[in-house]
């Protein structure tokens, strides 16, 4: 039960202290011991569950200062604390108009070049499976997603199979920086979305980690991502105070289960190859959107009948069982402001469980894999239970 409550600023602004005459080499390592001390501290439930971290003139970086804002996935989801930035950040060229964001594309729009004549041609023989592979797709989703209530993902080297998803002390916040340039060249290449070309990356290095480390063993074993998915019946980006008035703050999220494409011998040699791969298994999954309207309205039962607990508890269970979840937000294209400091890059990432995260700065795309640093995941269930 939320309740108003005093708030103490010195409670929950901390400014970081490193020592002086650091090299820009040892800087970077005390940020990010720093950044993953962050990561697996739990925020005092007798306070308001947020704190701002303070980092003032970074060596590492071309940036004056570095903000953090640690808040708990209690108070509200992705969306909502992209609400709660836009509240707070202005346009640089021009503060008095709103934020643009990407526009949506994807290979459909290709196809739509197609001559019209052709196209009407293609929709009477197609209008028949149109119709009815969406339906059997979305049933076989919606059991698969029930499925994962109660059936886990094997154990691998990237799942120890561990029901204690707490993050442990050596825990650190890896990250990754590519061209947003380079991205969108595959992408037009591929006649793909970003989002596709992000997750198929993520897949591609993962089964190559787990080829590596569990040879031989790849094809055998069931390995699933949970991708994070907002189900709100309005579209769009919003201010918190238009997501207030239209009751959208808070958690509105559920999670679809997307399995590993298997990694062939080729794909080592043609990534692209593999790329076009996930796309067409996460294009099957958007052909069965109606599995994930069920699977919330099951929730939505589940949470009439047992309450929140209950509706949580299953939503837990259905993430723990996969082997990794994957969560992202898409930010703005123009450059924006905060307190008038023009931002070079805004990123999240969820503390609480390990997840890979991709987002996306004015010019690059960036990862941040969150792992245990001190296991060595091995293949036998008694290395697992020492090292993960």
């Amino acid at each position: 039960m939320w309740k108003k409550v005093e708030v103490n600023a010195e409670d929950h602004i901390k400014v970081a202290k490193f020592p002086e005459d650091l090299s820009a080499e040892s800087y970077k390592d005390h940020y990010d011991d720093y950044i993953s001390s962050i990561t697996t501290s739990q925020l005092p439930q007798h306070k308001p569950l947020w704190v701002i971290h303070i980092i003032n003139n970074p060596k590492h970086i071309n940036a004056k200062g570095i903000l953090v804002f640690k808040v708990h996935h209690a108070i509200g989801d992705g969306t909502s604390m992209m609400g709660v930035f836009l509240s707070c950040v202005k346009r640089v060229d021009d503060p008095t108009l709103p934020c643009t964001f990407p526009s949506k594309s994807t290979s459909s729009t290709i196809q739509r070049k197609m001559s019209n004549t052709k196209q009407i041609v293609m929709n009477m023989f197609n209008i028949v499976p149109r119709f009815i592979a969406p339906i059997i797709y979305s049933l076989y989703d919606f059991g698969q997603s029930v499925g994962s209530i109660f059936i886990e993902d094997d154990q691998t080297p990237i799942r120890s199979g561990n029901i204690d998803t707490s993050l442990p002390g050596s825990t650190r916040v890896c990250s990754m920086t590519f061209s947003l340039d380079d991205v969108k060249r595959i992408k037009t290449l591929l006649g793909v979305t970003v989002n596709d070309i992000v997750v198929g990356i993520i897949f591609f290095g993962t089964q190559l980690y787990i080829r590596e480390k569990d040879p031989g063993q790849l094809k055998e074993k069931q390995s699933t991502a949970t991708i994070f998915v907002n189900v709100r019946s309005m579209k769009g980006n919003f201010s918190a105070e238009e997501m207030r008035k239209g009751k959208l703050f808070g958690n509105r999220i559920t999670n679809i289960e997307v399995p590993f494409p298997h990694l062939e011998d080729d794909d080592l040699f043609k990534p692209l190859q593999f790329i076009k791969k996930a796309h067409n298994v996460i294009k099957r999954k958007r052909n069965g959107a109606l599995g994930l309207h069920l699977m919330v309205s099951l929730l939505e039962v589940i949470r009439t009948i047992g309450g929140l607990k209950a509706a949580a508890r299953t939503l837990e269970r259905r993430w723990k069982n996969c082997s990794f979840a994957i969560t992202n937000m898409i930010g703005p294209t123009d450059q924006v402001s905060f307190a008038n400091h023009p931002l070079n890059g805004f990123y999240f990432v969820p503390t609480g469980i390990n997840m890979e995260y991709s987002d996306m700065g004015l010019d690059t795309l960036k990862f941040y894999i969150v792992s245990d640093d001190t296991a060595e995941c091995a293949t036998s269930d008694d290395e697992y239970a020492e090292g993960c």
